[in-house]
């Protein structure tokens, strides 16, 4: 039994190494999945009507091209672009949840005149627009990141 034990119990040699590529795996396919997932939404949504709902699916499109390349043939500048693009995403979902709030205040205003404070601010919250879906893109954006610092990480 103490052989036994011995064998189950062990952990591999490169324990880390295996560790951070099977975190590496999840992150893959949490972005590519997220990323996917959000360019189909959006456009079956007709998230494009003008140049600002345009921004989520152009950064999305781009940044997986860019994490396409990087699976290829990873290089400093794929990965500096990527982290890039990675940060330009979290703005982005702060962006659009700024512009979801803004438009579902104005609605919110025009509706009820007289409301104001903390009862304006809460139907504004759950008003037309999602004012919280733009956050995707910040989760979006953080994996993409975390994944570049592991890439990084990875190379040293």
């Amino acid at each position: 039994c103490k052989f036994a034990c011995q064998i189950t119990m062990r952990k591999p040699d490169n324990y880390q190494a295996y560790t951070r590529k099977r975190a590496q795996l999840l992150l893959i396919v949490t972005l590519v999945f997220m990323g996917l997932g959000s360019v189909s939404e959006l456009y079956l949504l007709g998230h494009y009507e003008d140049n600002w709902q345009l921004l989520p699916l152009v950064l999305i499109g781009v940044s997986l091209a860019v994490f396409t390349l990087i699976q290829w043939k990873a290089s400093t500048i794929l990965v500096v672009v990527f982290k890039g693009l990675m940060l330009a995403s979290v703005f982005s979902g702060l962006l659009g949840s700024w512009f979801h709030l803004r438009a579902n205040m104005d609605f919110e205003a025009e509706l009820h005149p007289t409301s104001s404070g903390g009862t304006f601010l809460w139907k504004s919250l759950g008003g037309a627009l999602p004012t919280l879906a733009p956050g995707s893109m910040i989760v979006f954006g953080l994996i993409g990141f975390l994944y570049s610092l592991l890439i990084i990480k990875q190379s040293k």
